[in-house]
């Protein structure tokens, strides 16, 4: 099973756009679609919180661009 151990404790992140800190994507109270979108098998934030989320958890790192795409 993969688990993605970058996140940890993180209430806020930088969004990587502005850097300015931003709360992270929270499932319960926010809509994926608006704050991400997948490129081929990239995904991109389209806000500062969907910034930010990517770059926490290191969402397009070689290693998962290599599991997205096999």
């Amino acid at each position: 099973m993969y688990r993605n151990l970058h996140k940890g404790t993180n209430l806020t992140g930088i969004d990587p756009q502005t850097d300015r800190v931003t709360e992270l994507f929270h499932p319960r109270r926010h809509l994926w679609q608006h704050h991400f979108e997948w490129r081929t098998i990239y995904l991109w934030g389209k806000t500062p919180i969907g910034r930010a989320i990517v770059r926490v958890l290191n969402i397009n790192s070689d290693d998962q661009l290599l599991l997205r795409s096999a």
